[in-house]
């Protein structure tokens, strides 16, 4: 064969490259869709005057652009000495254009590809376009001379997966969310890549046509020193460019995409992805999980970040599964309300309540490991999960490690530890382990066990500096100063930055502040108060306050030092977060972070009355739209804890009309005789979000009168026997439907003697149980008992009760003494050193020498202190009330 061609000996074509099916050259039977017309068969129509074996001539140059100089171009090259061969049949081939030089996208050249209009697409199709894809030109393919690694412009393009879309909630910013990083097995980031192309089904079609061909093309080979993601964009061609997935369509597929307000979604620049963060998942360019065959190869990551601990989940699986029901918040503390639970099998005393399971456990790989109840006994639990050495620490490392052996340790243990009691204080009795700085670094700081394995242990910089404290004495009294929340916080940002010495001097300087007074008015002079800048008006902190509900939420720049309480005399203050309403906005701004709903709850409980303890006149109250009997919450609890709890839909306005001149008690007033299990529903309804438990309880218990357990009574309404009388509580609660309940000689009959409630006993209730379950049931042994529990409770109670009625007398008797001598004491110093005496005085009992009169009466006043609380309490009447109440529990 000879190896010169010519014009009628061209070379011969190269063979094409072998295409997947999904992957049809444009002109296919799926172009019906496009409402274009096939081609005719065999090659491109040609003009009649040009044979196929030549190309057309140029066309003549327009009029005015002729060349007139006659002398050759010194830039024109001489003509070649070799023979050009003429180009191919058909029309010119496609541009093959190399990406932009700062392009951060992909290094390699981008394919232009043209073909009929895409229904997804819009704008007028380029006249340039080609028919059909021309083969490559003869020759090697082109290789990019910064990255040595082979590519073909003509290899498959693969199609975007169109059935693994991670779905979004639409907000009015979008955040690209955490993907899982992670290695397919049996491969690594530099193991070459097989892909299989996508075939596209009816199934897996999305609605309104096909997709464009665009999506990310792997790479084979290892990647070189600061490349990008080995998944690199095919640039699609410029009308293409605009595209988006038809939101009705996505709503058809996907419930989670299901908005009433979408917001515009538009695809940024190829060239750019700057922006691409902030873009949905979802709607994103970026790793997808893959086709059947084909392995996704993504680059791990190195920040600790808390956002990225969890982010090691895998979010597909995330998007298959239901999400279970969960209450408002964390159960964190005792609550008996019936919901679903949570635990692992090898630490099943360590619960875990719904909202933590949703928030950090059900979208990861060991969701598997947890079970789920729901407990309806009446039984109180608390979730132990959202403590941060479990969730910030313990639960995280649980995630990068993907095992559970270090968390399941301390979940064994944690149960077994007593909770805080807080800054209220615990006996020694209790038995509760402490904890103190090394060499006494923050003088009196203690750290009960809990406060330590819960916070301290978080930072093991810090963690180091403590020891445990010596044994705390039964009758002593110690607080945790971790549950101080200033306290806490400061451990926490502290602890972050190493500052162990900052922290010390912190924690010493808040516990050395003055109590809050709570709900009691003390005198402003002396002590450092903090009001709003922006009102309103009343509204003031005690600085205990200030530090532990302010500082460290960015709102103290709308507080102020109040100098005016500061320097003033005889005035008379009560603390804000001593007013209930007041607090709970506040502990709900804390846990929201949106402090603004705070200022809105504090600017209505102004202008609404005052929640008196003794009651309200002419107030404007709500209840349920059951309207239970005597219950309501007056307007200032509306807006202050209702609205904030967002509970507020469950209330109306009351129907009852308050009558002139009366007043009635807020149901939510902290001394009303229901206030603990009112508050108990309250939590139940804001967890749940759900009022019925509520309403059902109050209009049962409202109107029912408080067990007066060992307390007599008098014109009360009773049941049971006159030897055994039981209040209306204790009867609805327990015995009502028992088998004893039909023999009761009183039914809700009111007796004008003082009587007891014989049934709030533990030990009295399982006497009436075994009497009841006897065949036939039979009170006799729970009446003869009950004559000789009361007989034993007069010769021991009413005693008791006098003698520490005494001891308080003797006690306020010696308080009015003290503070009568210290008036003379300080008359007598005052004139001695104005006035100065010639004299002396001074008696027999009271002693002598004293300068003035002044000084000799205060002397006097407080040795009759003295005597008046050594007479009250003395150790032979303590020993006699405490012989006397253990005889009346024994009975009890």
């Amino acid at each position: 064969m000879s190896s010169h061609y010519g014009p009628n000996n061209p070379p011969p074509l190269p063979p094409r490259s072998p295409r997947p099916t999904s992957n049809a050259i444009p002109f296919s039977t799926r172009h019906l869709d496009w409402n274009h017309p096939l081609p005719f068969p065999g090659p491109p129509p040609r003009g009649s005057a040009h044979p196929l074996d030549q190309p057309p001539p140029l066309p003549p140059r327009p009029h005015g652009s002729e060349i007139s100089s006659t002398q050759p171009s010194p830039n024109l090259h001489p003509p070649p000495s070799f023979h050009i061969p003429p180009p191919p049949p058909g029309r010119p081939p496609g541009m093959v254009t190399p990406a932009l030089h700062n392009s951060p996208v992909s290094p390699y050249p981008q394919v232009s590809i043209s073909g009929p209009t895409s229904p997804l697409s819009s704008g007028p199709q380029s006249p340039t376009a080609l028919a059909t894809i021309p083969p490559p030109p003869p020759g090697p393919p082109p290789q990019n001379a910064r990255y040595p690694i082979s590519y073909s412009p003509y290899g498959p393009i693969p199609q975007r997966p169109i059935n693994n879309y991670t779905p979004y909630a639409a907000t009015s910013s979008f955040t690209m969310q955490s993907t899982a990083h992670r290695i397919s097995p049996g491969g690594t980031h530099n193991s070459p890549t097989t892909y299989t192309p996508f075939k596209e089904t009816s199934s897996n079609r999305l609605p309104g046509g096909p997709l464009p061909s665009s999506s990310y093309t792997p790479v084979s080979g290892p990647l070189p020193t600061g490349q990008p993601p080995p998944y690199t964009p095919c640039a699609p061609s410029a009308p293409l460019l605009g595209i988006t997935p038809s939101p009705d369509g996505l709503e058809a597929r996907f419930q989670s995409l299901a908005v009433d307000h979408r917001p515009v979604i538009t695809q940024p620049s190829r060239h750019d992805q700057a922006h691409l963060s902030d873009i949905p998942v979802a709607l994103s360019p970026g790793p997808r999980a893959s086709p059947a065959n084909h392995q996704a190869h993504e680059l791990p990551t190195t920040d600790d970040s808390p956002k990225d601990a969890y982010a090691e989940a895998d979010m597909h699986q995330e998007a298959l599964l239901p999400t279970p029901s969960a209450v408002t918040s964390c159960i964190d503390s005792s609550l008996s309300f019936a919901t679903d639970w949570y635990w692992h099998a090898d630490a099943p005393e360590f619960l875990i309540c719904s909202r933590c399971y949703v928030d950090h456990i059900h979208r990861t790989e060991l969701r598997s490991f947890f079970q789920r109840k729901r407990f309806a006994d009446g039984k109180a639990r608390v979730c132990r999960f959202s403590k941060p050495r479990m969730r910030d620490s313990l639960f995280r490392e649980a995630l990068r490690t993907g095992s559970l052996t270090s968390a399941l340790r301390w979940m064994r243990t944690r149960p077994q530890i007593p909770e805080c009691r807080g800054v209220e204080g615990v006996k020694g009795s209790v038995g509760v382990k402490w904890y103190r700085a090394r060499s006494d670094a923050i003088p009196g700081f203690v750290a009960c066990g809990a406060c330590y394995e819960d916070h301290i242990l978080t930072n093991d910089d810090f963690a180091t500096r403590f020891e445990p404290a010596p044994p705390q004495p039964d009758g002593d009294t110690w607080a945790c100063d971790i549950a101080v929340p200033f306290v806490e916080k400061e451990y926490e940002a502290r602890g972050k930055l190493h500052d162990w010495a900052g922290f010390a001097n912190e924690a010493k300087a808040r516990l050395s502040i003055k109590t809050c007074p709570g709900r009691g008015k003390v005198l402003t002079y002396g002590r450092k108060w903090f009001v709003p800048k922006i009102g309103p008006e009343g509204l003031v902190l005690c600085a205990g306050c200030y530090c532990d509900q302010v500082i460290h939420t960015g709102e103290e720049p709308k507080w102020e030092v109040a100098e005016n309480y500061t320097d003033t005399t005889g005035k008379y203050a009560m603390c804000g977060m001593g007013i209930f309403s007041i607090r709970i906005a506040m502990s709900r701004a804390h846990e929201t972070k949106n402090y603004e709903s705070f200022w809105t709850a504090v600017h209505k409980v102004a202008r609404e009355k005052f929640c008196e303890d003794d009651g309200i006149e002419d107030g404007v109250w709500y209840s349920f739209p059951s309207d239970p009997t005597n219950f309501g919450i007056c307007a200032r609890c509306f807006v202050g804890i209702a609205e904030p709890l967002d509970v507020s839909r469950f209330f109306v306005r009351k129907r009852e009309t308050q009558p002139s001149g009366t007043k009635w008690r807020c149901c939510f007033s902290v001394v009303h005789p229901r206030f603990k299990q009112f508050m108990q529903q309250l939590l139940e309804m804001y967890y749940t979000l759900t009022s019925h438990t509520f309403s059902e309880f109050a209009s049962v218990y409202a109107s029912m009168p408080v067990c007066p357990r060992d307390e007599d009574a008098k014109d009360k309404r009773w049941y049971g026997w006159t030897d055994c009388t039981i209040c209306p509580e204790c009867y609805h609660e327990f015995a009502r439907h028992t088998p004893l309940a039909a023999k009761m000689a009183l039914d809700n009959t009111p007796l004008q003697t003082a009587a007891m409630c014989e049934m709030y006993s533990p030990r009295m209730r399982n006497l009436y149980r075994e009497c009841s379950d006897a065949l036939p049931a039979d009170p006799g042994p729970l009446l003869s008992y009950s004559v000789q529990r009361r007989v034993v409770w007069a010769e021991t109670v009413p005693q008791m009760r006098m003698m520490l009625f005494r001891a308080k007398m003797a006690l306020n008797q010696q308080s009015l003494l003290n503070a009568t001598s210290a008036f003379y004491n300080s008359a007598g110093m005052l004139q001695e050193i104005t006035m100065g005496s010639s004299h002396t005085y001074g008696a027999a009992g009271v002693g002598y020498g004293y300068a003035n009169m002044n000084l000799f009466q205060g002397a006097m006043y407080g040795k009759q202190a003295m005597a008046v609380s050594s007479s009250a309490v003395n150790g032979g009447m303590i020993m006699l009330v405490g012989q006397l109440e253990q005889r009346w529990r024994a009975a009890e």
